[in-house]
């Protein structure tokens, strides 16, 4: 998939245009279709679901797309966490 290029910008300067930023290529990205970002429920069963086989799935608001993390991942945010 393309990765957002805009840097350290704030999402909600595109929150009035029909994208939500650009590529490598200087490409605009464009947003999800509405009802395409799955409701509070329905994320809430599918994180149910992906903890039971020790996943995470976690939104990229940046890139606009789930992400899986990794085991490793999670043991760093939650070291993070812990100060």
């Amino acid at each position: 998939g393309e990765t957002n290029r805009t840097g350290r910008v704030p999402l909600h300067w595109y929150d009035e245009y029909d994208h939500l930023g650009y590529n490598a290529h200087g490409k605009k990205l464009a947003k999800p279709a509405p009802g395409a970002v799955d409701d509070a429920l329905d994320v809430a069963i599918q994180q149910q679901d992906d903890n039971a086989d020790g996943t995470l799935r976690v939104y990229d608001a940046l890139n606009g797309k789930d992400v899986v993390l990794t085991k490793r991942q999670i043991e760093l945010i939650r070291r993070v966490q812990a100060g």
